[in-house]
């Protein structure tokens, strides 16, 4: 498992495309996030965030009305 923050951006920026397609396959056929929640988690227990927060700065997080809409039921709150 890479851990090395400059890595991981590296490799997130040399595969941005696949990343994207691979993202839009999943919503499309509407596959469950749990198994990347827990991923993440094992992964974020492993790296200091503290060392850099480059993807604090600089990730743009693109959020869709459907998407919004899940989260905003999720937190039972409005859709505003």
């Amino acid at each position: 498992m890479v851990t090395d923050l400059s890595e991981i951006r590296r490799r997130t920026e040399e595969q941005g495309r696949e990343n994207l397609a691979f993202r839009r396959f999943l919503r499309k056929h509407h596959y469950s996030d749990e198994t990347f929640r827990i991923l993440a988690e094992d992964v974020s227990q492993q790296i200091d965030c503290t060392a850099c927060a480059n993807c604090c700065r600089q990730t743009v997080v693109n959020v869709t009305p459907e998407e919004i809409s899940a989260i905003a039921d999720y937190l039972h709150m409005e859709f505003e």
